[in-house]
């Protein structure tokens, strides 16, 4: 599709900027959209995250205020389970969590 991806059978990681003890989200891009979600784990500073309901293009997880206090970057880890390999990440970004 003319874009750029990664893909793991291992785990590969990112360092990404956050608000300090703000409510965000990571939103995830992946290649093929959400359908290869249970073939790998998000982990942010070693927590595992479990996506929350949305579109079919996009996994969307939220950051709570305690996961990013006195942070000004969290660890993005994404980790494919045994035998399996990680969707194509072709995005990824940290963004405010809409007001409730």
């Amino acid at each position: 599709y003319g874009f750029k991806w990664r893909q793991a059978t291992g785990w590969f990681s990112y360092d990404l900027k956050v608000l300090p003890g703000q409510s965000q989200q990571l939103v995830v891009s992946l290649r093929g959209g959400k359908n290869g979600l249970s073939d790998f784990d998000v982990l942010v500073d070693g927590k595992i995250l479990t996506a929350q309901p949305g579109n079919e293009a996009d996994a969307v997880f939220l950051l709570p205020p305690d996961l990013t206090q006195g942070k000004q970057s969290v660890i993005v880890k994404f980790s494919a389970h045994a035998g399996k390999t990680t969707s194509g990440l072709t995005g990824l970004r940290v963004l405010l969590a809409p007001k409730q």
